[in-house]
């Protein structure tokens, strides 16, 4: 019986990710860069300028937090290591919740540099000084694999679709409902019921409606559930139904 139900309405299971503009610059902006950062310093302590929205990454160097390096004619790090007077290297420790370094010693140079690593997102890279990056690495946005979906075609072919069941699906992968999108093939009205083991898990919340509209979308709320564990069986249950001939349902899932 399943089967056939499958077979005839189409169902749908779908990875999604933002496509539109919007939702590229978004993840553009929240791409992180983990930098190689230095900062020119003179005296026995002080605190560095830790660029706006960046975060110092702790242990970096060898276990340590930074590393200090004389520098050249250019003001750029020769990965030297100042000495003391009496030929002693001289090492820094960094706070790196407050940018508070202090030095080991005195170094002959009054000025030398002060190498550190942080993490940046690209909507904050503009208060970077390109003059004191060593290196860059983009640290990838993985966060699109935490989000799926599914969903159904409920087709009618020539005519209006019946209400009533109209399929299944079995979800992969566990995780939190977040959101619905409905589209008819014209405007028209829609209730779609979506339900687990014979019981709706939408309860008194807001179904996937369309109402005198060809396209509705709303983050769920008060569903009875949101969470799908892997291998629920979902069924799809059309409450009602006017005027559209075809209907695609998306109910989009963060994986946990």
């Amino acid at each position: 019986m399943h089967g056939n139900l499958l077979n005839k309405n189409k169902l749908k299971l779908f990875n999604t990710a933002n496509s539109d503009l919007a939702g590229r610059i978004a993840i553009l902006e929240n791409n992180v860069y983990k930098i190689t950062y230095y900062e020119i310093i003179s005296g026995a302590s002080g605190s560095l300028t830790i660029p706006t929205g960046a975060t110092i990454n702790a242990y970096e160097f060898s276990g340590a937090n930074c590393i200090l390096s004389e520098i050249d004619v250019n003001n750029k790090p020769t990965w030297v290591s100042p000495t003391t007077v009496g030929g002693t290297v001289v090492t820094a420790s960094l706070n790196t919740g407050t940018g508070a370094w202090v030095k080991s010693g005195v170094t002959v140079s009054a000025n030398v540099a002060l190498i550190y690593s942080i993490n940046i997102k690209g909507i904050d890279y503009a208060n970077l000084n390109n003059f004191y990056i060593i290196e860059e690495t983009t640290i990838p946005d993985l966060s699109y694999l935490e989000k799926g979906g599914f969903g159904i075609t409920v087709d009618g072919g020539s005519v209006t679709p019946t209400t009533g069941s109209k399929g299944y699906v079995v979800i992969p992968y566990a995780g939190t409902i977040t959101d619905w999108y409905i589209v008819g093939d014209a405007s028209g009205s829609a209730v779609i019921d979506v339900k687990r083991s014979g019981s709706s898990i939408v309860g008194a919340g807001n179904k996937p409606t369309l109402t005198a509209a060809q396209r509705a979308n709303a983050a769920v709320s008060a569903w009875t559930s949101t969470t799908i564990a892997a291998n629920d069986e979902i069924e799809f249950v059309v409450d009602s139904v006017s005027t559209v001939k075809r209907i695609n349902l998306l109910i989009k899932v963060t994986k946990s």
